[in-house]
């Protein structure tokens, strides 16, 4: 199983998979880490926070690329 080194400053834990991953700030922590107060990334109850992050995920994504995978999937579907 693949971790990674707690992102938080001294810890020598491990990260844990699929919870200590965070989508928002890249980073990992430790099951301990991984929750506020020690993990200050952006809050999910910060809504113009998120909002402003999410923005700016969304700007990463090429829409394009999407369409044009989606694309023949839709064709498939209709057939």
């Amino acid at each position: 199983m693949l971790t990674w080194p707690c992102a938080y400053t001294d810890c020598q834990s491990r990260s844990t998979p699929n919870i200590g991953d965070c989508e928002r700030c890249g980073k990992h922590y430790c099951l301990l880490h991984a929750s506020t107060p020690f993990h200050s990334c952006v809050e999910l109850d910060d809504g113009a926070a998120w909002e402003a992050t999410f923005g700016v995920m969304q700007a990463e994504v090429s829409q394009a690329a999407v369409h044009s995978m989606t694309n023949p999937l839709m064709i498939t579907i209709h057939m």
